[in-house]
């Protein structure tokens, strides 16, 4: 079985960003999904990146099929902030941040083209 190490890092990021850890009336200004995605990304690296975007993948297939066995590693590292955080089940947000993960892989990557490239005419 895959370990999800990148999903299970990046959910217990999420959770520290929102503040998941503080009681409701002591939460100051938490980040907003789309905050916390370009923060995170801003310090990843391209591969952490896509490692991420293949275990998102993997638990979305998992899920579909009603493996549930991926979410006992939520449950084993008390990430169950989603629901309550989110309004929507954990698939249905990782559905989410993978379109946004495509999105932030798609520009990185023509910035790299454009970048390596570019002196040759490439735009």
């Amino acid at each position: 079985m895959r370990e999800y190490n990148s999903l299970v890092k990046f959910m217990l990021d999420l959770g520290t960003a929102i503040q998941d850890y503080l009681p409701e009336d002591e939460r100051t200004s938490p980040m907003s999904l789309i905050e916390f995605l370009e923060a995170w990304t801003g310090k990843k690296s391209y591969n952490e990146i896509c490692l991420l975007r293949s275990d998102i993948r993997s638990y979305l297939r998992k899920h579909s099929q009603r493996d549930y066995s991926v979410d006992e590693l939520f449950l084993y590292y008390d990430i169950g902030f989603v629901e309550e955080r989110f309004g929507c089940e954990d698939a249905e947000l990782l559905d989410q941040i993978l379109g946004l993960l495509e999105v932030h892989i798609k520009s990185r990557r023509k910035k790299a083209l454009k970048k390596y490239f570019g002196w040759g005419g490439f735009k």
